[in-house]
C-alpha cells in the first residue's frame, strides 16, 4: 500500500495532476506510467525489471521496449528516405 501511496504522490508532483483524477488511477495505471517514463529516460531494461519484481527483462522488452531511445533511433534506421534533389529557381 506503501508503494502505491509513494507512485501516486509521485504522479501528482511529474504531472500536476489534480488530487481528485489521482484518486481515480488504479495501481496498474501508475505501474504502466512509471515503467514507461523509466525506459523512456533510458534507464537499463534489466533495472527496471528488478523495480517490478521480475527476474528477467523479457516482459519489459516486449511491453515497453518499444519506448526506448535506441528503439526508436533503429526503427528511424530503416527509414531510407535517400537523397532529395530540390529543383533551382530559375
Amino acid at each position: 500500500m506503501k508503494k502505491i501511496a509513494a507512485l501516486r504522490a509521485l504522479t501528482v508532483a511529474v504531472m500536476g495532476l489534480a488530487t481528485a483524477s489521482v484518486a481515480q488511477m488504479t495501481s496498474h495505471t501508475l505501474r504502466h506510467y512509471f515503467i514507461s517514463n523509466a525506459v523512456m529516460s533510458g534507464v537499463d531494461l534489466l533495472t527496471i525489471a528488478k523495480w517490478d519484481g521480475n527476474s528477467s527483462t523479457k516482459m519489459i522488452e516486449e511491453t515497453y521496449g518499444h519506448l526506448s531511445p535506441e528503439y526508436r533511433a533503429r526503427q528511424m534506421l530503416k527509414v531510407n528516405v535517400g537523397t532529395v534533389s530540390v529543383p533551382s529557381s530559375a
